[in-house]
C-alpha cells in the first residue's frame, strides 16, 4: 500500500502495518516544542517532544558524521536545544532544525565521532534517537574481546527455502555448518557469539534481526550460499560476494570481501549494495556473505567441504577483526 508522506514523498508498506482511523478523523499534526540530549547506555540520546506520533525518515551520511531526521506532518516551535553536560558534548556538535516545507521539519544531528549505528523510537509523543558509537575492544591477543556478534545462518532446512545443490544439499544446512565454524573463530578472538537459529529452526527474517538486537549484538554477519534465478545460466555467475545496505556497514563489507580474496582458487563476485532484510537494521553494522554458488557443481564441491567451509568462516572473522581495528580511521 502506498502512503503519502508529503507533497513529494511517499512510502510503500504492507497494509498490516497501517491502522485506519474513523472517516473524518483529522490527520495527526505534531509540534516540535522541545529538544535535548543526554548520555545513553552506549552513546548518546536525543529527545524531541512532538505531542503526536508522526512518520519520520532518518538518513546517516556516508562519512557517518551527520544524521538527518525528517518529520512529516510537523511544524517547529523550537527555539533552543538543551545539551547534556560533561563528556557527552565531546561526541555531539550542533543540532540544527528547519521548517523545510509547510508540513515537514528537518533535524540535523552533527556528530564529532563516527556513528556505529542509531535507532529511533517513540515513547508517547516524544521521539527518541539513540546514537551508538564504536564498542570498546582490545587490539591484542583477543582483538574482539568485549564485542557481541550475531551470526545468522541464512535460510532453513525446516522451511525448505534457499538454494538446493545438484546433489540435493540444502543451502540452510551448508550455511549452518559455515556459521558454526565462524562462531568458533570469533570466540577464539574473544567475541561473544549468538546464532540466530539452531540447525533445524526456521525463524523469519524479522525474528533474526530482532534476536540480534535483543542479544545486544554489536555487529551481525549473515551467512549464505548463492544461486541464480530459474532459467538463468548458472555458469555465467561464480564466486564469493559481500552485501551491505547501511553506510556504517560499507567498510565491514569491504574488509570481509578483502579477507575472502586471500582464499586461493575462488573467483570474486564483488561487493554489492542491496536492500536486504538482514542488512537493513540501523542499530549495528551488518554484512551478508555469499561463499559461492551452490548450484554450480564445481563450487558445490567446495561448499560441501568442511575445510572450505572453515576457510570461508576464517575469512569472515578476519574481516570483522580488521573492521574493528580500523573503524573510524578510514574515509
Amino acid at each position: 500500500m502506498r502512503v503519502i508522506l508529503s507533497g513529494t514523498e511517499s512510502v510503500w508498506t504492507d497494509v498490516k502495518n497501517i491502522s485506519f482511523l474513523p472517516e473524518g478523523t483529522p490527520a495527526p499534526r505534531a509540534v516540535l516544542s522541545r529538544a535535548w540530549t543526554e548520555a545513553g547506555t552506549r552513546g548518546l540520546s536525543a529527545g524531541f517532544e512532538l505531542g503526536e506520533k508522526v512518520a519520520y525518515r532518518a538518513v546517516l551520511s556516508r562519512d557517518l558524521s551527520l544524521l538527518t531526521i525528517r518529520l512529516f506532518d510537523a511544524v517547529s516551535n523550537l527555539d533552543r536545544v538543551a545539551y547534556g553536560a560533561g563528556a557527552l558534548n565531546d561526541r555531539i556538535g550542533t543540532i540544527r532544525w528547519k521548517q523545510s516545507s509547510e508540513n515537514t521539519v528537518d533535524l540535523e544531528l552533527e556528530l564529532k565521532e563516527k556513528a556505529w549505528g542509531y535507532e529511533l523510537s517513540y515513547r508517547g509523543g516524544t521521539l527518541f534517537c539513540e546514537v551508538l558509537f564504536a564498542p570498546k575492544v582490545r587490539n591484542g591477543r583477543l582483538p574482539l574481546k568485549g564485542l557481541t556478534v550475531a551470526v545468522d545462518p541464512g535460510h532453513s532446512p525446516r522451511i525448505g527455502d534457499g538454494a538446493v545443490s545438484p546433489q540435493g544439499a540444502a543451502e540452510g544446512r551448508v550455511n549452518y555448518a559455515i556459521a558454526s565454524c565462524l562462531k568458533e573463530h570469533l570466540k577464539k578472538m574473544g567475541a561473544s557469539v549468538v546464532l540466530t537459529r539452531g540447525p533445524d529452526e526456521g525463524p523469519d527474517l524479522a525474528a533474526r534481526t530482532r534476536l540480534a538486537r535483543e542479544a545486544g549484538a554489536d555487529l551481525m554477519v549473515s551467512v549464505h550460499a548463492n544461486a541464480v534465478p530459474d532459467g538463468a545460466d548458472p555458469y555465467k555467475s561464480s564466486g564469493f560476494s559481500a552485501y551491505f545496505f547501511q553506510p556504517q556497514s560499507a567498510a565491514l563489507a569491504r574488509k570481509v570481501h578483502a579477507a575472502y580474496r586471500k582464499i586461493p582458487g575462488i573467483s570474486d563476485n564483488g561487493i554489492l549494495y542491496a536492500n536486504l532484510a538482514v542488512v537493513r537494521p540501523t542499530r549495528f553494522p551488518s554484512v551478508l556473505t555469499e561463499s559461492g554458488f551452490l548450484i554450480r557443481p564445481d563450487e558445490e564441491e567446495r561448499l560441501l567441504s568442511k575445510d572450505f567451509q572453515c576457510l570461508c568462516a576464517r575469512a569472515m572473522a578476519e574481516g570483522v577483526s580488521d573492521f574493528i581495528k580500523t573503524f573510524g580511521k578510514e574515509d
